[in-house]
């Protein structure tokens, strides 16, 4: 009998954690069907056009004839999370120019981070020889999948893919695109 009762009271006793549990999980998880509807923040309205200059030592060097006026890619498709974002050449012209001032982009941290080049399409060179900048894309949920690829010897790479690609700009790189 007393063995009965134990198993009887063990199984309640794990009954109630069970439910305790439960109820603690669902009190605090928030509405998954709401949360999938809430719309992504928009990047905050100074993200494009006010930079902060937080790394001195991020300003590579770059061929002055880049930063005289507008600098073309070769056409490209730019897509962001499915979307056609832009269709065509891109002026990086705007984008070099903040390079090259030593400005970041205030509302991207990853602006003028290190790229370690893990997709090995571009010479392979020591840690922190490369630099990623985020190019703008207009419309683009936050960054958006465009970057120039900057080198400590001024070679500049662009990929408007999130680096499946990448097109040489100006001198520093030779020949066309490269793929991952």
């Amino acid at each position: 009998m007393r063995r009965r009762r134990s198993v009887v009271l063990g199984w309640l006793g794990a009954l109630v954690v069970a439910w305790v549990a439960w109820a603690a999980l669902v009190a605090g998880a928030p509405d998954a069907e709401a949360k999938r509807r809430r719309p992504p923040p928009p990047p905050p309205a100074d993200a494009f056009e006010e930079s902060d200059a937080r790394a001195a030592d991020a300003a590579p060097p770059i061929a002055p004839a880049l930063l005289s006026g507008p600098v073309w890619t070769p056409p490209v498709s730019v897509v962001d999370f499915g979307r056609l974002a832009h269709d065509g050449p891109v002026d990086l012209g705007p984008t070099l120019r903040r390079i090259a001032a030593g400005e970041l982009l205030r509302s991207f941290r990853h602006d003028g981070t290190v790229f370690s080049n893990r997709e090995r399409a571009l010479p392979m060179r020591p840690r922190g020889f490369w630099r990623e900048y985020v190019h703008p894309t207009p419309g683009a949920r936050g960054p958006g999948p465009q970057r120039v690829i900057v080198g400590r010897d001024g070679a500049v790479y662009y990929t408007p893919d999130h680096y499946a690609t990448f097109y040489p700009i100006g001198s520093g790189g030779a020949g066309g695109p490269t793929k991952r």
